[in-house]
This record gives C-alpha cells, structure tokens and sequence, in this order.
C-alpha cells in the first residue's frame, strides 16, 4: 500500500480552509467538509485511477490527476511508492494559471469570444453590402 504524503502547500491550505470553515459556519460544518476531503484523499494508494489525469482532461503535460471533492480540487500524483498530495483549489480558483501558469480565466475567454463575434459581425456587415453593392451595380 503507498502512503500519503502532503505537500507543504496543501498543509497550508487545509490549514486556512479549516479556519475558514469554522469562522464562517462553525465547527460542525469545518469537521464534516474536512472528513469529507480526507476520506476520499485516503482512497487514492489503493485506487490508483480515482481521479482524472490533467493531461488528458487539459492537454496538460504533466503527470498530475485530480479529485473534486467538497468544492475543492485536490491535485495529487503518484511518486515512488506514495501518493504526493501536491495542491488544493477552490473550484473558484484558476488552478490552471496557479498551478501550470495557463490563463485559463473566462475573461480571457470572454475577451477571446467577443473578439470572434465582432468579426463574425464585420464579415455580416461586409457580405451585406457586398450584396448591395452588386445589386446596385447590376441596375
């Protein structure tokens, strides 16, 4: 059986989450959320394929996988004969750009998009006209 090891990055964000989780909705709910997290972490040395691959879900090159669980993601990948529990976001976060350096927010999206509708647009405007011109042209 692998061991879990955690990284000191997930140390801390555990950390911060628990204290969060207990200043905003109390103790009860910090235990449950943090059980949660846990018990499913302890799944993965026994199954290896639990999570998903970054690399085939985002064409990432790397060797990370990944668990979401309580509204977090939790980025782990297997190291000579362990499980190293390498980060862990809230699906808020863009993991991407934390994680790879990838901007992966939807304002570039956004921006990406309206970009592409705004020549749709122009190439609308233009082939209507175009037909006007020959219409005109024509008489």
């Amino acid at each position: 059986m692998k061991n879990l090891v955690y990284s000191p990055d997930y140390s801390d964000r555990i950390k911060e989450l628990k204290n969060y989780l207990n200043t905003q909705f109390g103790a009860e709910t910090q235990k449950k959320t943090i059980k949660e997290i846990t018990e499913r972490l302890h799944l993965l040395p026994d199954n290896e394929c639990l999570g998903v691959s970054v690399r085939e879900m985002f064409g990432v090159d790397t060797d990370y996988r990944y668990v979401f669980v309580a509204h977090q993601y939790v980025f782990y990948r297997f190291d000579e004969g362990c499980v190293y529990v390498v980060n862990m976001y809230h699906e808020r976060e863009d993991f991407m750009q934390k994680l790879f350096g990838i901007d992966n927010s939807s304002q570039a999206l956004d921006e990406a998009d309206r970009v592409a509708e705004i020549d749709e647009r122009r190439m609308s405007h233009e082939e209507v006209f175009g037909e006007i011109r020959r219409k005109l042209n024509a008489k």
